[in-house]
Order: C-alpha cells, then structure tokens, then sequence
C-alpha cells in the first residue's frame, strides 16, 4: 500500500464503506429483496444509481 493510503479503512469513510456492502451483497449468488433494496440503496450513495461514473 502506498504511503499516502496507510490508514485508511472503510469505517468512517460513507464512499468507502458503500463499495464494501456493495461488494459483499454483489458477491452472493442469489439475492433477496432485502439484498437487492441494500444494493440500490449503496448504489445512492455512491452517485451510481443513473451513471456508472460516480461522485
């Protein structure tokens, strides 16, 4: 890891922590309701929901 991102971890971090959850419910093989609510609603927070190019 380089210097200038030693340190940084996804707690604390919304953008981070939203490609975290995202990945993990991405990485299911099936997905509930539940999951597919929790993947639109990290999607929001990552400004991704009309455009795949982010904050």
């Amino acid at each position: 890891m380089s210097g200038h991102l030693r340190g940084i971890s996804a707690a604390g971090n919304p953008i981070l922590e939203a490609h975290s959850r995202l990945n993990s419910v991405i990485d299911e093989p099936i997905y509930t309701p539940v999951m597919k609510v929790d993947m639109i609603a990290q999607l929001i927070v990552l400004e991704m929901v009309n455009s795949d190019e982010g904050p």
